[in-house]
């Protein structure tokens, strides 16, 4: 493309110099996407080792903060959270379901989440309040019947509509339910 042609209408016009082909590209016209590309790809797995560094580390015995801070990792502490939760700056408590099962002290296996890496250690696990779980347990079993009750319908509406149709007794009219259907 040619140098932009300014006018006083506001708008930029550009003039075209010459029309090329289309053709595969050229090292020096992809170099530098190719480049940072390459060196993202070596990063993640850069940080994927040294998140098995420490999982290493930690599992055969070394302090699990002295070694996350000797590879250069910061190291932080989240507040208790159930397998529902969510961990600040990390995500949903449910990439971690291992941890829910590994005993206090023990180093987890590293999760990618993204392009990041994590290594976990569970410090403590909160037994369960039985008298919150009675007073939650109306609720729970009121959710769960609702949700059977609702598949149940859907599972009936489903079959009778169905059989409505297969009868002969239920027929959609496919102009009508294309107007309605298509934007305006």
């Amino acid at each position: 493309m040619g140098a932009p042609i300014h006018t006083d209408l506001g708008y930029v016009v550009f003039s075209v110099k010459d029309i090329q082909p289309a053709h595969p590209a050229t090292l020096a016209e992809v170099h530098d996407r190719v480049a940072s590309e390459y060196r993202h790809g070596k990063a993640v797995d850069l940080a994927k080792t040294r998140a098995e560094d420490l999982t290493k580390r930690a599992k055969s015995g070394e302090n699990f903060a002295a070694a996350a801070k000797a590879l250069g990792f910061e190291v932080k502490t989240s507040e208790l959270i159930s397998r529902a939760g969510s961990i600040p700056d990390v995500g949903s408590a449910k990439q971690f379901a291992a941890a829910f099962t590994l005993p206090a002290g023990q180093v987890g296996d590293p999760i990618a989440l993204g392009q990041n890496w994590t290594v976990y250690r569970v410090a403590q696990h909160d037994p369960v309040n039985q008298n919150d779980f009675e007073k939650q347990k109306t609720k729970i079993e009121e959710q769960v019947l609702q949700r059977k009750r609702q598949t149940a319908y859907d599972l009936f509406r489903t079959a009778l509509k169905a059989r409505l149709q297969q009868q002969g007794q239920l027929r959609f009219n496919a102009e009508n339910l294309k107007r309605l259907i298509s934007p305006a």
